[in-house]
């Protein structure tokens, strides 16, 4: 999947481990991005609430602070606009029930993050493809 004008994708991990091994795997795999790190959720919030509103939200369940989960709670009970983003949870916890309060919560979708990140770039390839096909 290759577009013109790059997807802004929010990343909200506290791994820089993590957030390189993605981008290097969207390279790889010939999607056109341009990532923004933040280190937590109160991170997240603060740039949600202050910036343009980027095309996708990578959310990584365990940070410091306040974590996946509270961020999803906030964009919960936030207007349409915040509500409608795409966020898509990368987590270390293949638990049911986080999968679950996790879509719950309003993500569209939930990848464990695991020592190979193939899979989980084809699934987010596939999800990154609906996500351009709206902005677009």
């Amino acid at each position: 999947m290759a577009s013109y004008i790059p997807i802004e994708i929010l990343v909200a991990d506290d791994s820089p481990e993590d957030v390189l091994l993605l981008s290097l795997a969207f390279r790889r795999a010939k999607i056109n991005h341009s990532l923004i790190r933040v280190a937590n959720g109160k991170e997240a919030i603060e740039y949600l609430r202050t910036k343009s509103l980027p095309d996708l939200v990578l959310l990584d369940l365990n940070m410091p602070g306040l974590d996946g989960f509270q961020v999803l709670e906030w964009l919960h009970g936030q207007p349409a606009a915040l509500q409608k983003l795409p966020v898509i949870v990368l987590s270390s916890s293949g638990l049911e029930t986080d999968r679950a309060r996790a879509k719950e919560l309003g993500a569209m979708d939930y990848f464990v993050k695991d020592e190979e990140l193939e899979p989980l770039v084809k699934g987010l390839s596939s999800r990154l493809a609906q996500v351009v096909s709206e902005v677009a």
